[in-house]
């Protein structure tokens, strides 16, 4: 299963009994991920970049994603606007073919749905282990 496909489950038959509710945008999920992968200080959220490793959502070219770059920007630190670095704990909400746990420098602003700060660290990858790469041969990692 690819990992867009991954993200984006949540729906299913079955049988039993029982009662609950339940409601939420996956947030809790991905914090656990973080807390599990993420190593070191500072508040980490999730980033997509292009198979290139270069933004997707609006951004502008920089040095490509890989663990250890560290991305800058002089500002100005506002949502949706250039020169803010964004993040998310929302990765079904937004474009990309690879998903990158970053750690988020300095003062961070923030929503429900995405993060902004003006330096992101690349962590490491979140990789796709069953997906086939781009010759059809699955990965072996």
């Amino acid at each position: 299963m690819a990992l867009k496909e991954f993200l984006k489950l949540g729906d299913g038959d079955g049988y039993g009994s029982g009662y609950g509710y339940g409601s939420g945008d996956g947030s809790n999920y991905w914090r656990a991920v973080l807390r599990q992968r993420a190593n070191g200080p500072g508040p980490h959220a999730l980033w997509w970049s292009d198979a290139k490793g270069q933004p997707c959502n609006n951004g502008r070219p920089m040095t490509a994603a890989a663990p250890g770059v560290i991305h800058e920007s002089p500002g100005p630190l506002c949502l949706c606007e250039p020169g803010t670095l964004h993040a998310t704990l929302n990765p079904p909400k937004w474009r990309g073919e690879r998903l990158w746990i970053v750690r988020l420098h300095g003062e961070v602003v923030g929503d429900e749905d995405k993060y902004g700060c003006l330096k992101r660290e690349i962590v490491c990858e979140v990789m796709d282990e069953a997906a086939p790469d781009s010759t059809g041969t699955e990965r072996t990692k």
